[in-house]
């Protein structure tokens, strides 16, 4: 998708936003339900095998392939539960932050680091009185695509641009609304208050 070429209205940023975070609930919660069923296969497929290797006496490190499968099953339904609880929250939580509509003015600048494995985009959000200090109030690790068409507005890195972000009173995560969208925080990873 292309950036947009007029800024979004306000009730285009929060449908869109809404609209992000439906998605990003449904898409964690079929990961979830995903891992479980695997989970619940590799039980039903390994677990006769275990069963029988556990009466003979084996132990688990000497068991034959498919007697290890349960305890991968195990494994997998122990994540899909984690990935069923945590990750709905967390989005739903950002939901609340932006709900609050308590935003704070900053000045956002993108900054692209790159390894050679993989590409990490941050925000560095200043306060107006601090937007030539050297370290930035807050960094925020982002996630990709941020909104329709936002790789393409990160790879342009935008600096010193004016936004409002969601969530800066308190030590959590915060949502950067601009006025083309929102930037999304990547969610394994802390917002940052150097």
């Amino acid at each position: 998708m292309s950036t947009p070429s007029v800024p979004l209205s306000i009730e285009a940023r929060q449908a869109e936003f809404e609209h992000w975070i439906h998605q990003q609930i449904v898409s964690a919660s079929r990961w979830g339900f995903g891992w479980i069923f695997t989970g619940m296969a590799f039980i039903l497929v390994g677990g006769q095998s275990f069963l029988k290797q556990i009466d003979m006496g084996e132990r688990l490190e000497a068991m034959a392939f498919p007697g290890h499968l349960p305890l991968w099953g195990l494994m997998a339904i122990v994540f899909g539960v984690l990935q069923l609880i945590r990750a709905p929250r967390y989005y739903r939580r950002l939901r609340r932050i932006v709900a609050a509509r308590r935003p704070v003015t900053m000045y956002m600048t993108i900054r692209i680091e790159k390894s050679s494995d993989s590409t990490h985009e941050y925000a560095d959000l200043r306060l107006e009185r601090n937007r030539t200090a050297p370290t930035p109030d807050i960094v925020v690790s982002l996630a990709t695509p941020p909104w329709p068409g936002g790789s393409a507005r990160i790879k342009e890195t935008p600096r010193d641009q004016r936004v409002q972000v969601h969530g800066a009173q308190a030590r959590g995560p915060v949502v950067i609304e601009t006025e083309w969208g929102f930037f999304w925080p990547s969610s394994d990873f802390s917002t940052k208050y150097p």
